[in-house]
């Protein structure tokens, strides 16, 4: 099951994935792997092994971190004033190229993190930690 805002972000980006798109796909995450270790600052390849039906559906990718016994991602995603505030590592990528390079945002260090990668249905990686 996942939760709320995890599927709160899969329906804020279901319009960027293309509407001839029949196959639902949710690409297993290869990069980061648990454990892995990202600095602040660096740029990092994020990757997951490619459908084939992902064919024209573009991408969006959040960070996130999960506590113990908790089915929260605490995905970058949030509300102000009514409105909903996103903001991805990357997003318009296309499905079908395996890999986007994103810039590790300022943030809390952390050995939890994860990534969540959308399309069309949604993944999400192991744990991994962001130190300064």
């Amino acid at each position: 099951m996942f939760a709320s805002k995890f599927l709160f972000a899969l329906a804020a980006v279901a319009t960027t994935v293309s509407a001839a798109a029949l196959d639902v796909t949710a690409p297993p995450i290869t990069s980061p792997k648990a454990g892995d270790h990202w600095i602040v600052g660096s740029v990092q390849t994020v990757t997951w092994e490619v459908p084939t039906a992902s064919v024209g559906q573009n991408g969006i990718i959040f960070l996130g971190y999960v506590e113990d016994g908790s089915l929260n991602e605490h995905l970058d995603v949030g509300e102000c004033h009514s409105h909903t505030l996103y903001h991805p590592l990357a997003q318009g990528f296309p499905i079908a190229a395996g890999a986007v390079n994103v810039t590790v945002p300022v943030v809390v260090p952390r050995d939890n993190y994860i990534i969540a990668l959308l399309g069309d249905t949604g993944n999400i990686s192991p744990k991994f930690t962001i130190a300064n």
